[in-house]
């Protein structure tokens, strides 16, 4: 093949007025060969004052050198320009040297070429074919990465090179590159163009999208493609030479539906490529629901470059989209008390607004100067709550706060969380605006940290509760696949505190990974594309008012892909499902469900009087929707929509694992007097002692280790807790605080008066003290109230524990562990294990991991053992090295079906070459699946199985082996109020319920007690410590819940079914 040679790569030395900052030495540098090698260290212009590293190693024997404080990273971060010449328009490939892509100890790096937007290296296609070891800088602080193809136009090119941020680790600004290089990308295909943004259509355009090759070639070369629908129907194909031309255009005979289109495409037959479009029903033509169930996650501000939003949100609003979440950089925006900049999170919400989308913003940070060096949480609550009436007052009703995301992933107790949320929601309510103040994401399984921040007390000043949900697509071997269990434990958890149907119910992330791949293929995006229908309709059924999909760009998290559109703008057929399911759902008000058969679901909403229902299975099934309606509207997943005529009262659908959704004018007979409940939720307002804001303070060496248990407080020596009392009122506020401890401690004084000035704040200190009851692993709660103004302040919860004695006593060791038999394998798809036995009880375990999660738990099954009576597993582990990135953990599982994890993992840095002895309180365990527990407590009676495992960021192979695996026993304590028994006793159509409680030491409010059936509240008596019921039921399997509060705010509550023949 004949083409034209490079002639350099020309630094040029010529004014740039571009940049404000100095500029570096301006060197050419030469075409090695037939590839441009642009040294880091030779730009053109850079916008800050860059230093160098030199080596023999480093391409040039140096490289460029981009370092700050984090009291000096500049504003607008550091953008260098480079300038490349070549000698014809043609496609390159990309490739730097440079630390790490996506390290946290690295600054992010963006690229752009000529007026191509910024793309940050984290998203681009990379690869990295090599590391640079040798003479003068450290092994593998430089990878040499293979980045996406480019394209050079002829003449003189700009290369910017964009450190936008500080590293996340402590905020300072370090970024290295050694070179860029450009190879000549040989003759093939260049990309897809369609002519409109992110490759979505409206019905009403002209599809005539575009095939690019690398360069216009004399040589003829054979093009091959065909265009498929999402059901992989060919719309389009064609085999045609090319010559002398670097595009070809598609074109189709007659409009395309609406739908997703994947084109394969082929050259000289290679291996095809997948180019992806959609086209959606015109706009004008959609009744738009502002108030719908179904959004999306954006995460534009991390995921979307600035001059790509505008082309996102109008996607956004062709979808039907009329709320996004996105993220916030608190800590960018606001440096000071005094200095508030939003303007880069203006871009954002801007575009959302122009397309007619609210924007429900997202903190996930908080500024330096308003943090305790111990939590990430405000201590500043007066600076919290003025930030927050600051952003309401600015933005009013176009945005709502998100608190912070996903908190209990963070290793603290949340009761600090529980009084930033409250000062931030009375600064949003102080605006006057109407703006919701959501709670932040939740993640993990409700549990001590969920009990904690509720019992804080902290919906009495939010409109939303919201918690987080997503599922994995790694395992292909069903086409469908059910939300996950923790969404319902999530709703249960917040009405079991009282909140049914009084707020509104948030799911603000929840969403399907994919297999480790950049590009998912059109087939595998069908794992995806079905959950989307379904999850967000088994969403909407559990009660829930908004469902944000995540993730809506491109989006790559360790080893697993999320998102909706490819890393090159292009949708998954993921998105014109969602786009069809806001067209057809409108108002998505859940009615109920039907049983068509076995193995079909059928879930039926009501949309402005009409139902619509939506209709799927894992296998193919003919079914019959009965009803009075003669016609009614069936619609595919992609929004392709026939009439179809009903047979003898019933419409015959086939169901299989893509969503169908019969769209009725009226109602479905089985539910035609259904009348669905519109909640009602009453605005957020605060008394005067309401505004008046507890938080407790402890030493900032008790907080590490803390979140699952509490903090942590030494036995033998006193600890001082110190009671911040924040007044948010623009009055001076006298009253007293006044505390409580519970069993092994004790605390003094035990109140105290206080006068706090208006939006300021006053510390009071109490001293703690451990018993000898204190016993370790066991969390006690302490709770601190005021009462202002003969009226109290929500509360502050916390709780503490005594150290976890590693040197606990082994009261017996499992009976079988030992034998490799025994274990069961439970792993991420791929991966092998070897369990050998050494002998003296030793196992010798090897595993080796595949692409993607990387996580191995096999379960052991009790061989005997009844564990009732005991207080936590014990067992020890060797390592010849630790790996990094290690996290163990263990799971317990009972003989009803619940399985319970350590969400606070034992991880790289706790361990140490050699033996190691894990201690692990069954108090640190969460439920983690399974909805049969009556409780959602681990019962060491109950349990009939345990995994003992690990999870691995990065290491493929690991190698270790265990030893000494047992429990141990300590006396048991009672603090909380309990329900002793509860029992359901039937005779005919009459059940008699009878439960026996237990004060304990936090007592029982009496006033809170409700027994429900099947999630209806019934009449129910207490006295003497018993309560007591009798109900007619109807024929059926039931459920009924007793549920009360105790004394500090913690829900308690049990389950039991029964029967009525």
């Amino acid at each position: 093949m004949k083409r034209k040679l490079l002639s350099m790569a020309l630094v040029l030395a010529f004014a740039f007025s571009f940049f404000n900052g100095p500029a570096l030495e301006r060197n050419i540098a030469t075409a090695a060969g037939n590839e441009i090698v642009v040294e880091g260290e030779n730009s053109f212009k850079t916008s800050i004052t860059c230093s160098t590293q030199s080596a023999n190693s480093l391409s040039g024997g140096k490289a460029l050198m981009v370092q700050r404080s984090a009291a000096n990273v500049p504003k607008d971060g550091c953008t260098i320009l480079y300038k490349v010449q070549v000698d014809y328009d043609g496609a390159f490939y990309m490739y730097i040297t440079c630390p790490t892509i996506g390290a946290d100890w690295i600054s992010p790096c963006e690229i752009r070429i000529n007026d191509e937007p910024y793309q940050r290296l984290t998203e681009m296609k990379y690869e990295q074919v090599g590391t640079l070891n040798g003479t003068g800088v450290a092994d593998n602080l430089y990878n040499q990465y293979k980045l996406k193809s480019v394209n050079l136009k002829k003449g003189i090119n700009n290369i910017y090179v964009r450190i936008p941020s500080a590293r996340q680790m402590d905020g300072q600004m370090y970024f290295y590159l050694d070179c860029l290089k450009f190879v000549p990308a040989p003759w093939g295909l260049n990309g897809f163009e369609t002519g409109v943004p992110t490759n979505v259509y409206e019905e009403k355009d002209e599809v005539k999208p575009v095939i690019n090759f690398s360069f216009s070639d004399p040589e003829t070369h054979k093009l091959t493609y065909r265009v498929a629908n999402y059901f992989d129907e060919t719309v389009l194909e064609e085999t045609v030479d090319i010559v002398n031309t670097n595009q070809y255009e598609l074109n189709f005979q007659e409009p395309l539906p609406v739908g997703h289109y994947t084109v394969h495409v082929s050259v000289d037959d290679a291996k095809p490529v997948e180019y992806y479009f959609s086209i959606v029903k015109n706009y004008e033509e959609r009744d738009v629901e502002s108030n719908t169930h179904f959004m999306v996650d954006a995460a534009g501000i991390y995921l979307i470059d600035s001059t790509k939003i505008e082309d996102y949100a109008r996607s956004m609003r062709l979808a039907g989209i009329t709320s996004a979440r996105e993220r916030f950089r608190w800590t960018t925006y606001q440096t000071d008390s005094e200095t508030i900049d939003m303007s880069a999170f203006e871009v954002y919400q801007k575009a959302y607004e122009e397309n007619g989308i609210h924007t429900l913003a997202l903190n996930e940070s908080a500024p330096s100067f308003m943090r305790s060096e111990s939590h990430v949480f405000p201590q500043d609550l007066v600076e919290a709550y003025k930030f927050a009436k600051y952003m309401t007052e600015r933005y009013g009703d176009k945005v709502s706060i998100e608190a912070w995301n996903e908190p209990d992933t963070k290793d603290e107790p949340a009761d600090y969380l529980a009084a930033y949320v409250k000062a931030m929601a009375i600064g949003q309510k102080d605006a006057q605006a109407d703006s919701l103040a959501v709670g932040p994401g939740l993640c993990v399984s409700p549990g001590l940290y969920t009990d904690t921040f509720l019992q804080n007390e902290v919906m009495e000043y939010l409109d939303v509760w919201s918690f987080h949900s997503h599922t994995s697509g790694a395992n292909t071997n069903t086409k469908t696949r059910d939300i996950p269990g923790i969404m319902s434990l999530f709703m249960d958890t917040i009405k079991n505190y009282g909140y049914d149907g009084n707020k509104y119910y948030y799911l603000t992330e929840a969403g399907i990974n994919a297999l480790p791949d950049p590009d998912i293929p059109a087939e595998r995006q069908k794992v995806q594309t079905r959950y989307l229908a379904t999850s967000m309709l088994q969403v909407a059924q559990l009660g829930t008012d908004r469902h944000y999909w995540f993730v809506y760009p491109y989006y790559k998290e360790g080893d697993l892909w999320w998102g909706s559109f490819t890393q090159d703008d292009m949708p998954y057929s993921v998105y014109s499902a969602l786009a069809a399911l806001t067209d057809v759902m409108g108002e998505a008000k859940y009615i109920g469900e039907l049983d068509l058969a076995e193995g079909v679901n059928c879930l039926v909403f009501e949309d402005k009087g009409n139902h619509v229902l939506g209709i799927w299975s894992e296998n193919e099934t003919d079914v019959q929707v009965q009803t009075s309606q003669s016609e009614a509207q069936l619609v595919n997943i992609m929004g392709n929509a026939e009439t179809i005529t009903a047979e003898n009262g019933a419409f015959a659908i086939t169901s299989g694992p893509d969503m169908q959704y019969l769209k009725l004018e009226g109602k479905v007979d089985a539910f035609k007097d259904a009348v669905y409940q519109e909640k009602e939720v009453e605005p957020t307002s605060f008394t005067k002692a309401q505004r008046v804001i507890l938080q407790q303070n402890y030493p900032a060496d008790t907080v590490p280790g803390s979140k699952s248990g509490g903090y942590i407080l030494p036995t033998d020596q006193t600890t001082t807790v110190t009671v911040n009392v924040t007044n948010l009122n623009d009055t001076a506020m006298s009253g007293t605080v006044t505390g409580k401890i519970f069993e092994g401690w004790t605390m003094t004084p035990a109140s105290q008066n206080v006068t706090v000035e208006p939006y300021s704040v006053q510390s009071l200190t109490f001293e703690i003290s451990a018993t000898e009851s204190a016993l370790p692993g066991v969390s006690v709660p302490v709770v601190f109230e005021g009462t202002f103004g003969g009226e109290r302040t929500s509360r502050t919860v916390t709780t503490i524990v005594a150290p976890a004695d590693d040197n606990v006593e082994t009261s017996y060791l499992l009976n079988g562990y030992d034998d490799p038999a025994n274990w069961q394998k439970n792993m991420t798809e791929g991966g092998t294990e070897e369990r050998v036995a050494e002998g003296n009880g030793v196992l010798d375990i090897h595993y080796v991991f595949q692409d993607g999660d990387k996580w191995v738990y096999p379960r052991f099954d009790l061989q005997g053992d009844n564990l009732k009576g005991t207080a936590g597993l014990v067992y020890e582990v060797y390592f010849d090295e630790v790996p990094e990135g290690l996290r163990l953990r263990a799971f317990a599982y009972e003989k009803n079906g619940s399985a319970y994890f350590t969400d606070a993992a034992t991880s790289s840095d706790q361990l140490k070459k050699g033996w190691n002895r894990i201690v692990i309180p069954y108090s640190k365990f969460v439920w983690q699946g399974g909805l049969t527990d009556f409780n959602f407590n681990l019962d060491p009676e109950e349990i009939t199985a345990i995994s003992l495992g690990l999870n691995s960021a990065t290491e493929r192979d690991i190698h270790y082996k265990i030893r000494n695996v047992g429990v141990y026993e300590q006396p048991e304590v009672a603090i909380y109020a309990s329900i002793d028994s509860f029992d359901a006793a039937v005779a005919g159509n009459t059940v008699t319920f009878s439960a026996e409680l237990s004060e304990n030491q936090t007592g029982i409010q009496q006033d809170t007690i409700r027994l429900l059936v099947d999630d209806v509240q019934i009449e129910a008596a207490y006295a003497d410590g018993k309560v007591t019921a009798t109900y007619q039921a109807e024929p059926g399997t039931h459920e009924a819940k007793l549920i009360f509060t105790d004394g500090i705010g913690k829900a308690i509550f049990s389950t039991c079914s029964f029967e009525i023949r």
